[in-house]
């Protein structure tokens, strides 16, 4: 900039100069225009990965919650069928223990009942005759028992039937057993996919940090070259002051004439302007002027009206005395008739003769008139001071208002006054103050040295020149205001940054509570296992024995099994789920009990029972 400062004053075409002044300030407009694309495409970016990890964020929490209410809703299940598993084995082991204490009280009778058997062969091959009467007692006791025996074998034999099919019922519910431990296994195949979903949830979480990271980056290289161009525009606002004070310093030299014809046209101006302003302050004094005569008119009337209502008060308030002596007058009058009548019963008592009670009666009659008299006085003197003591509490209020809008007229009346003294004093201040300085700028610019200048190229090229520092300035203005949005910007960025600090943080909690849940899941399998585990050691204890099995064979006979195949069972299994509904889906409505009305009584209506009656 000095060295165009040097060519101005070697008179080198000054055209140039401001081309190349206008070339720096388009390189500065082109390099802001860079850092506005750049911070856009950045909030572009940040607001598009802000919207997908909020996205994915949540679908990954809908399918953990949905994977672990049907966890939890499984384990539920399988955890009253294992109860119920319970209760039946501990039944059969209760019948398998009873029928190998009959099988072997019947293998004991059996036995006895060959050896019988082995010796009525001998019976049989004697002659009946040959044998003796004790004998045969004997041997027809044999037959009959033989009998018997053959009927409770036949019946026992029934029972070890039944006892088959019930351990082959047993053994239908061991391959239930099975396809429970299949779904176990199913079940923990889900568990490691929810873990394949934590450990991605983790590893999103750290290519959400190293994203974070190389923002701040980012944003650490823009707040650098923020700083690089505040720098420039610092020095350019440096060049640009003294740019401005070599061309203020040029300007001086060259403008005479055209400033002195400036000076002369602003003068008349704002001698019209002081002389319009000399009459609009006239017409203010006379307006105000007009309203404090007003004001002082009303004010007079108000005094006036006060005046009388204090005079009408003082009336009213010896009116009121006079009626309440009156009233006390009254009143003993009435006090003394009421003892005149009580002397005049007592007299009629005493005196009882014919003549003496009708003067009695006379007097009486009389008396009452009187006192019924007095007592309407006493009313309507009652009334009237009542009245007037209405009246009297409305002239007060009135008196009060009228008090109020004496203050209001008074302060309105004080600011006219000052209103009036302000213009009066702007009346005689202003035209002098005008004048004089006038006077002296006009005497001022007709004693500057360079008055007599008449440069035609000089004032073309000054008037170019100025109209070319106009522009540029304008410029300048809007790369300030373009500075001031990119900071703007710069700390709306900054405060996205934090928030999402926030988030990441609020992220990485939830992901904690979810690894603590699973911890919890995990603990609940095990246990499932464990119960599991003494369900097969107890299947097993309990077996069917190596007797059963070659009866099995013998007999032939085929057995239904009850449970099923796999696809059987998971085909009832649904159709009860679909039948019964969701605890989750649908409330359940529980009815209130009788007794709770007794609790939600008032106390009101508990003491209207007949026990508190007493």
């Amino acid at each position: 900039m000095e060295n165009l400062l040097f060519l101005l004053r070697d008179g080198i075409d000054q055209r140039e100069v401001i081309k190349t002044y206008e070339s720096v300030i388009k390189t500065m407009k082109e390099q802001i225009y860079s850092l506005k694309s750049k911070l856009a495409v950045s909030e572009d970016s940040i607001r598009r990965y802000k919207q997908i990890e909020v996205a994915e964020t949540q679908k990954e929490l809908k399918e953990s919650k949905l994977a672990l209410n049907s966890a939890i809703q499984e384990l539920t299940a399988k955890n009253n069928y294992i109860s119920q598993l319970e209760q039946k084995s501990k039944i059969i082991e209760e019948a398998l223990a009873k029928n190998e204490s009959e099988i072997f009280s019947l293998t004991e009778e059996k036995e006895y009942w060959k050896s019988l058997a082995s010796q009525s062969p001998e019976l049989e091959i004697t002659n009946k005759s040959v044998l003796p009467n004790d004998l045969m007692e004997k041997f027809r006791e044999n037959e009959k028992s033989r009998i018997r025996a053959q009927e409770e074998a036949d019946f026992y034999k029934s029972k070890y039937e039944e006892i088959i099919e019930n351990m082959h019922n047993v053994k239908d519910k061991l391959e239930e057993t099975d396809t429970l431990k299949l779904q176990q296994a199913t079940l923990k195949g889900e568990f490691g996919d929810i873990e394949q979903q934590l450990l991605k949830k983790e590893e999103q979480v750290k290519s959400s940090n190293k994203r974070f990271i190389f923002i701040q980056k980012k944003m650490d290289k823009l707040s650098k070259d923020k700083k690089l161009y505040e720098e420039k525009t610092q020095e350019l606002e440096n060049e640009r002051k003294k740019l401005s004070e070599k061309y203020q310093n040029l300007a001086s030299r060259v403008k005479g004439e055209e400033r002195l014809k400036g000076r002369i046209k602003e003068l008349e101006e704002n001698l019209e302007a002081a002389s319009q302003e000399i009459e609009n302050l006239l017409e203010r004094l006379r307006d105000s002027l007009k309203r404090t005569e007003e004001l002082q008119n009303i004010i007079n009337c108000e005094t006036k009206a006060h005046d009388q209502t204090k005079e009408a008060y003082k009336r009213i308030k010896i009116q009121e005395k006079l009626l309440i002596d009156e009233r006390d007058l009254l009143a003993n009058m009435n006090s003394e008739l009421s003892i005149k009548l009580n002397i005049m019963q007592e007299e009629m008592e005493k005196t009882k003769s014919p003549e003496s009670i009708e003067k009695h009666e006379i007097t009486f009659k009389k008396g009452t008139k009187e006192s019924a008299a007095l007592m309407r006085l006493n009313h309507k003197l009652e009334e009237n001071v009542s009245r007037l003591e209405n009246e009297l509490s409305f002239t007060k209020e009135k008196l009060q208002k009228k008090e109020q809008e004496v203050l209001e007229l008074e302060l309105k009346l004080n600011e006219s006054h000052r209103e009036r003294r302000k213009l009066e004093q702007r009346q005689r201040d202003v035209p002098r103050d005008s004048i004089a300085g006038l006077i002296k700028c006009l005497d001022k610019e007709t004693d500057h040295p360079i008055s007599a200048l008449s440069c035609d190229n000089n004032n073309l090229l000054l008037h170019e020149m100025n109209e070319k520092y106009d522009r540029l300035l304008d410029k300048y203005q809007a790369a300030e205001e373009a500075k001031t949005s990119l900071e703007s910007q710069l700390n709306n960025y900054q405060h996205m940054l934090k928030s999402m600090k926030t988030q990441i943080n609020e992220d990485a909690f939830k992901n904690s509570n979810f690894e603590k849940i699973l911890a919890e899941r995990n603990e609940e399998i095990t246990t499932l296992k464990e119960k599991i585990s003494m369900l097969e050691d107890k299947v097993k204890y309990f077996g069917i024995s190596a007797e059963t099995e070659r009866h099995r064979e013998i007999s032939h006979k085929p057995v239904i099994s009850r449970a099923g195949s796999l696809q059987n069972l998971t085909e009832r299994r649904t159709k009860a789920r679909s039948n019964t509904p969701d605890d989750a889906a649908t409330p359940r409505y529980y009815p209130m009990r009788s007794n709770s009305l007794l609790k939600l009584r008032v106390p009101s209506q508990t003491y209207d029972k007949p026990s508190w009656r007493g």
